[in-house]
């Protein structure tokens, strides 16, 4: 099964990167992007120490579909936010509890193209979005005031949704 998601993996990120290459030529642009053009990447070891099962991973592509619908970028900083709260603090924390810790919005009905490829490259192939440096959290103040995410280390805008790290 890891075999198989390695291969999914690898031809989504091959498929991003030739849609944003052809987006940059045309000077397209998916989602307002404040703080960054778009958001670069890394690419070390996938991290295997914080693998759901193939169960979690249909209900967190769900959630991260309900956070970030189909805006790419929006659903790699959700990703992005997720995977650093689950390596936070030098331990090792699941993603369903993270999910629960954090209060992410209840599941999708749906899972969208986005979230799977932004879930393959983070997950998967051990992709980093730089851009969204160590974000843990996010909300789209078009939907909500938050005091609190304000007080918070802000780090990047994406398509609405504001990224914030802690202050260190």
């Amino acid at each position: 099964m890891t075999i198989i998601r390695s291969i999914v993996a690898a031809v989504f990120m091959t498929a991003a990167v030739m849609a944003a290459t052809i987006a940059a030529g045309q000077g397209a642009a998916e989602s307002a992007v404040v703080g960054a053009a778009a958001p670069n990447i890394v690419t070390p070891a996938p991290d295997d120490e914080i693998a759901p099962t193939d169960d979690e991973v249909d209900y967190i592509l769900r959630v991260i579909t309900a956070e970030g619908g189909g805006d790419r970028l929006v659903c790699n900083g959700v990703v992005q936010c997720l995977y650093n709260a689950c390596r936070r603090d030098g331990w090792t924390h699941s993603v369903t509890e993270v999910l629960r810790e954090y209060q992410y919005t209840g599941p999708a009905s749906w899972i969208s193209d986005e979230a799977r490829m932004a879930w393959d490259q983070v997950f998967c192939s051990g992709v980093t979005y730089v851009d969204f440096e160590d974000s843990l959290y996010f909300y789209a103040p078009a939907y909500c005031d938050s005091p609190w995410h304000e007080s918070q280390r802000f780090v990047i805008e994406v398509g609405g949704v504001r990224f914030f790290g802690r202050w260190q």
